[in-house]
This record gives C-alpha cells, structure tokens and sequence, in this order.
C-alpha cells in the first residue's frame, strides 16, 4: 500500500508539472529566466550572461532522477556513499561526451544530445558498477548488485530524460514536424494538441523558421512515454522483478529515441537514419545481451521505505543541491542567445548637499 501511494503521489506531481509546462513554456517569456552584467559596454551599458530555464529544468530533471536513484538503491541496502560515487563515475562520462557526441554527429558547436550520453552510459554502466565495488566497496558488506544496479539506472534514465525534455520545450529545441506537412493521420491525431512556440530566440526559430507554426508536441510525447516508463519500471523493480524492469525501460526508451526522431524536423545529421537511432538501437540489442549474461540472482524484495530515510540524510540533500548547481552552471549559461543591459534610477535623485551646506552641518 505505501510503495502504490507513493508512485500515485509521484505521477499526479508529473502530470501537473506538464500540464503546467506545456502550456506555459513555448511562449517567449519563458526562455531567458536572469540576466547577469558581466563586462561593461559603455558608460550607459553592460553585456549580460543570459540564465535559461533549459539550465533550470535540466538541474530539477537530473535532482529528479538522481533522487530516485538513490531511493532505489537504499531500499536494497546498498549505502549512500556507493551510490553517489556511482553517481559521480557515470556523470564524469556522460556530460562531456553528450558535448562531445553531438558535435560529432551534427558538426556544431554548443549543443547536448541525451541519447548519445545515454548510449554512452548504458555500455560503461556494468564496468562502472565492477569499479565501485572493487575501489569503494572493497571487502565490507553493500556491494552493488550487478542487475538490479542496471535496473536502478534505467529507471532513472527514463524518468531524468522524460522531465528533462521541458527543458527542451523552454529553449525551442528537439523540436517536431510542421504539421502542415505530416500524414493526415498525424494531422487528424496532433492538430489540436500542436505546439506553437513564440521568441526569436528560440531554436525552433534561427534554425528552422518555424515561430509560430504549429508543430508536432514531440518534446511532450517524449515526456509523457518516458515518464510513464519510469513509474512502470519502478514499479516492477519495488515488486523485485529487477530484470524485467532493466529491459522494460531499456527497450521501451531506446525504441522510443528510434522511432520518435522521424516525427522530428531539428537536425540529426545526414541521412534519414540518425546516428541516434543506430544507437538506440544498439542499446536495446546490448540490454537485451546483458540480461542474458549476467547473472540473474535471487535479491531480496526491496523495502521502499528505507531508501526513503536514505533519501533524507543531509548528506544526500546536500549532493543533490550540488549536483543541481553543476547542472545548471554547465547547461544554464546560454552560448547562443546575448544581452545588452541599461541601468537607470525609478526615482528622483537625491539633491547633492553643497560643500557650505556640508560645512554647516
């Protein structure tokens, strides 16, 4: 009964997070959330650091999936200190090589791909698991189960990526087909759910020219899937079913990243196959290997209950405020849109106090 009105609490808190976000965040005014001044112009003006809501929803994304991580993996015993330096392998991989990925495949300069890093994590995932249970687990007890360790991160992955793609509603990107353009189907399925994003700042718009055409809400599909991935594989997982539950996220996520791409109109580079979709596909076929391989042992039923109280050591909140701020400190300072700021009193100024006044006071 606990572990059902927990997951019920989590799904009603994500549908009015995206009822919230896919009304709100393709308009214009919610793209650019702060200006920092950072270097001065002239005497009247200042260029200003742009701080996105992409940055921000990416740190509440990653604090999301983070958080259940750790929740997961308490509740089969093993410690936080684990989990974190788990944690912090897979990170120290994945954000530089989703920089790194994309430029490879698009051949341009500031921007991510998620399905690259993710392909990226699923293959190092079990030598990162052996790592930390040789270096930092060593001989005491709490050694990370190979299985359900993948399941922890799959599930995870879902649900990071599926609350993640706000972000990419906010900044206009990863975006979909001009409805115009798509099969009548489409056309009858999305003509009323369509996305309209607005700013010339978005990427919809000094990419693709498409600032106020309704598109496909391909950034919602992605979250609605992904997150709905996530509470079943969670679901299997708290019921112990760890394998079930590593390739029931793994497929169905890495089948969504390959079929939902020929719905989008963003480049992926040449061909009508992307290098994302090759992955994706790959991915499924290496989970699917894995299962196989791997030995499926007997684990103990997790109680959700004691990874809750892990959860809510200090020590955790602090790593996930930390790993929040690295998030959005590397994904939050826009490279691609600029600021000009002006300053100016609201008030009338002061008199200034003459120097024989000043004397007789």
């Amino acid at each position: 009964m606990f572990e059902i009105s927990f997951f019920f609490l989590l799904l009603v808190v994500m549908v009015v997070l995206f009822r919230w976000g896919f009304v709100a965040l393709p308009r214009e005014g919610w793209q650019i959330m702060a200006v920092v001044p950072v270097a001065q112009v002239d005497s009247r003006t200042w260029k200003g650091l742009n701080l996105t809501f992409y940055g921000l929803l990416m740190a509440v994304s990653v604090i999301a999936s983070v958080a259940v991580f750790l929740v997961l993996m308490g509740s089969i015993g093993v410690s936080l200190s684990t989990s974190l330096a788990m944690i912090v392998f897979l990170f120290s991989l994945c954000i530089p090589a989703s920089s790194l990925l994309a430029r490879v495949v698009e051949k341009r300069q500031n921007t991510f791909t998620i399905g690259g890093s993710a392909f990226l994590g699923l293959l190092v995932a079990p030598a990162v698991v052996w790592i930390v249970n040789s270096v930092v687990v060593g001989e005491s007890p709490g050694a990370i189960p190979m299985i359900p360790g993948l399941a922890c991160m799959a599930i995870a992955y879902a649900l990071g990526e599926g609350i993640g793609r706000l972000a990419c509603i906010s900044f206009g990107c990863c975006y979909g087909k001009r409805i115009s353009e798509c099969h009548p189907i489409i056309q009858r399925l999305f003509g009323k759910y369509s996305f309209v994003f607005q700013g010339k700042t978005k990427k919809i718009q000094y990419e693709g020219g498409m600032e106020g055409v309704p598109v496909i809400p391909i950034q919602a599909l992605t979250c609605t899937v992904l997150v709905f991935t996530a509470l079943v594989g969670s679901g299997l997982y708290v019921k112990g079913a760890y394998v079930h539950a590593f390739l029931f996220c793994t497929i169905a996520a890495q089948a969504w990243r390959a079929i939902s791409e020929f719905l989008r109109a963003d480049y992926r580079g040449n061909g009508k196959i992307s290098a994302y979709q090759v992955m994706a596909v790959l991915a499924i076929v290496y989970g699917i290997t894995l299962s196989k391989l791997l030995p499926a042992d007997d684990y103990p039923v997790p109680v959700l209950l004691n990874g809750l109280k892990l959860l809510w050591d200090p020590a955790s909140i602090l790593a996930l405020e930390l790993l929040g701020l690295v998030v959005f400190l590397h994904s939050g300072r826009s490279k691609v849109t600029g600021a000009l700021l002006s300053f100016h009193l609201t008030c009338d100024p002061i008199p200034m106090i003459s120097e024989s006044r000043k004397e007789n006071v």
